[in-house]
């Protein structure tokens, strides 16, 4: 079904093309056929899409394509959402480096436009809201190294680092503050090599997959370390099988 451009709502502009591209045959039988249709650019309008138009619209729609697809994952409030958001923007703001290097001169243009906008709003770490990259880490499949993985991917490996340490230093700061108020004694230290668990059992068609996946790849067995609190447990415990009936809440 088509639907119609509305100017103060940017998804409507590519639910119009991705829509409208399906039907390229239809629009082009028309202008041959139909003198309805031709009757309705006799009025000062531009005139039926050409060729190159259309390969114009493609491009759109595969630039539009990971924004309307972000937004509809961030926006979600049937799932969880906190533990996948800064990764959704690791995700745009490596997209947005890649296209604003494009040969396609309109392509280019337009990611060079984004990037500046977020690069206002995203692109300092010091502006990073670190609750983002604790919820990250609170997902057991994934805890610290997925977090320090893509970090390193948008930024410096340094300033990564840091950031993963300050992220780490907050956690243990929250949880000394709930245990002094609601816990008893501070856990008892216990040595244990953390293996990652490598376990995969989601098929591919899930975005969230990917993340995992790319990091379990590049990912090496981590060495042993001496937990001093749960916190410390939590984190040098071998993180969670990747699974599709896994449910972050349970």
């Amino acid at each position: 079904m088509l639907c119609l451009d509305v100017q103060t709502r940017w998804n409507s502009t590519y639910l119009m093309l991705e829509a409208a591209e399906k039907f390229e045959k239809a629009f082009r039988r028309m202008e041959s056929e139909d003198y309805n249709f031709l009757s309705y650019f006799d009025d000062g309008h531009m005139g039926p899409p050409k060729a190159t138009e259309w390969e114009t619209v493609r491009v759109f729609v595969k630039f539009l394509e990971m924004f309307y697809e972000a937004t509809t994952r961030f926006s979600g409030s049937l799932y969880v959402t906190a533990n996948t958001s800064f990764l959704e923007i690791c995700d745009l703001q490596t997209e947005l480096i890649m296209l604003s290097e494009s040969t396609n001169t309109c392509l280019k243009s337009m990611a060079i436009n984004m990037r500046t906008k977020y690069d206002k709003y995203w692109g300092s770490l010091d502006r990073m809201n670190l609750f983002m990259l604790i919820a990250v880490v609170l997902d057991p499949r994934s805890k610290l190294g997925l977090l320090s993985f893509h970090l390193k991917k948008i930024h410096d490996e340094f300033r990564a680092e840091e950031l993963v340490s300050n992220v780490r230093q907050v956690l243990a700061d929250l949880y000394e503050e709930y245990n002094a108020t609601f816990g008893s004694t501070t856990s008892t230290p216990v040595s244990q090599p953390p293996p990652i668990s490598r376990s995969m059992n989601v098929s591919d068609g899930k975005h969230e997959t990917k993340w995992f996946k790319e990091w379990y790849r590049a990912s090496s067995t981590m060495g042993s370390n001496i937990t001093k609190t749960e916190v410390d447990r939590y984190l040098s415990n071998a993180c969670e099988a990747l699974s599709e009936s896994f449910d972050l809440l349970t």
